[in-house]
């Protein structure tokens, strides 16, 4: 508690959302006595994350001071950012913080998208393709609200909404590991998944996540391309894959933490899903035989719309391993979580093509 309270103070303002300044006026408030140190947890835990406060900004206020409000926030925060030299990278970044809380407050802001799309102009997203042909695209820092509120539909007991700081950037595949691309390293390596070695993996079948024997990443029950997502690999195979081309390219490559994913899937956005909190809308951006209803195996990667960071297939397709094993989450502000230390199964993510539409959100969780 003491260390995200001095987190959160010694802060630059421009640099914290209203989630995080609400926070940070508690723990004012007991500094300065107005308040018990005692009561803070259950203060804290009040505070409603910026997705479950549909335009809420203070407390009860009235329509048109909410608008005077959040008028007089753009102003301030555009103010600043225009003040920054942006072809500084330093002061850029601090221009990008802040246009991005307004975009937080109306997302269709003119001028921020417009300052924006300037910034990404003069300091472009680091990319990097892989000896294999995986494309990379940098992940650049910032902070978000993992889990989900409490009025979010589908939601489970697992996702305890809290905030993350992702302070390093990190590089994150627009696409999903393919078929062709796991062929070669096994071709390489003679490799053995799971799978083949117990003859069954786990798929869905008969509406329910289970074991079936005789499926493989080459055999998975339905016909593949070289272009399809790879399937059938467990988190020990996916890791093995990251091993050898690491060696192979003499670079360090392994699975995102569970936090480096959702930031990735979220790009920014606080609703359910990057698209919105409308399942429906999606149809561009999601493989789902929940919204195609004829689809009898996995998509080509990148057959849909990316998201707002250019990330491909981040809900649906197929699910999604992270480095980080599954467990409950912490009940305070974190910086660049790695996930539990200890457990026995491994976090997935995004749902794939026979998924419901309550496992095809940001939020959602998954072991394996």
């Amino acid at each position: 508690l003491w260390y995200r309270g001095r987190t959160l103070l010694a802060a630059e303002e421009f640099t914290l959302d209203e989630f995080d300044l609400d926070c940070r006026r508690l723990f004012e408030s007991a500094l300065a006595g107005e308040s018990a140190w005692e009561d803070l947890p259950k203060q804290l835990a009040t505070v409603e994350p910026l997705g479950a406060r549909q335009g809420r900004l203070f407390g009860k206020e009235s329509p048109a001071r909410i608008a005077q409000i959040r008028l007089q926030q753009r102003e301030e925060l555009l103010r600043i950012a225009r003040g920054r030299n942006l072809e500084d990278s330093s002061q850029a970044r601090e221009a990008l913080l802040l246009v991005n809380r307004v975009l937080r407050i109306n997302s269709e802001d003119a001028e921020s998208l417009q300052l924006r799309e300037k910034i990404e102009a003069l300091h472009p997203p680091q990319r990097f393709t892989s000896s294999l042909g995986i494309e990379l695209i940098e992940i650049r820092p910032g902070h978000f609200n993992m889990g989900s509120p409490l009025s979010e539909h589908g939601r489970r007991l697992d996702e305890f909404t809290h905030a993350v700081r992702i302070s390093v950037p990190f590089l994150m595949g627009l696409h999903e590991v393919t078929h062709g691309q796991f062929a070669k390293f096994v071709a390489a390596t003679e490799y053995q998944t799971q799978a083949e070695k117990t003859g069954s993996a786990f798929t869905v079948k008969d509406g329910a996540f289970q074991s079936v024997d005789g499926l493989t990443w080459k055999s998975p029950g339905f016909e593949t391309s070289d272009d399809q997502p790879v399937v059938c690999v467990t988190r020990n195979d996916a890791l093995a894959f990251c091993s050898w081309l690491s060696k192979q390219d003499n670079r360090q490559y392994s699975l995102p933490t569970e936090a480096q994913w959702e930031f990735g899937c979220r790009a920014g956005t606080f609703q359910s899903r990057f698209w919105g909190d409308a399942f429906e809308a999606g149809a561009d951006f999601c493989v789902s035989r929940q919204q195609t209803s004829d689809l009898a195996a996995p998509q080509s990667v990148g057959s849909r719309q990316p998201n707002p960071l250019g990330l491909f297939d981040m809900l649906g397709n197929v699910q999604e391993l992270c480095l980080s094993r599954y467990g409950e989450y912490p009940s305070q502000f974190v910086e660049n979580p790695p996930g539990p230390g200890s457990g026995t199964k491994g976090c997935v993510r995004g749902g794939s093509w026979l998924s419901t539409p309550a496992e095809l959100r940001a939020a959602s969780r998954g072991f394996a």
